[in-house]
């Protein structure tokens, strides 16, 4: 079983993105020591590692979940 994300699915997550990335642009841009916007930095950085990770975990799960549900639906059924 093959599992690919739909364009709309796909156009959400650029969105989300982009939006994540403007907003910590912002806060690194605004004006302060240079220790503050490197910290600041690191927490935009490390805050996008967690999304994605949290998104991956989602994915892999719901990936699981999906072929469970289907394997007991039609396991009885022959491969084509």
């Amino acid at each position: 079983m093959r599992f690919v994300l739909s364009t709309r699915a796909r156009v959400l997550m650029a969105i989300f993105v982009l939006l994540y990335g403007a907003l910590a642009l912002e806060f690194v841009l605004r004006p302060g020591e240079t220790a503050e916007i490197a910290a600041k930095a690191a927490v935009a950085i490390g805050g996008l590692g967690v999304i994605g990770l949290i998104f991956f975990i989602g994915a892999r799960r719901q990936q699981a979940d999906l072929r469970a549900f289907v394997e007991r639906v039609f396991g009885d059924l022959t491969r084509i």
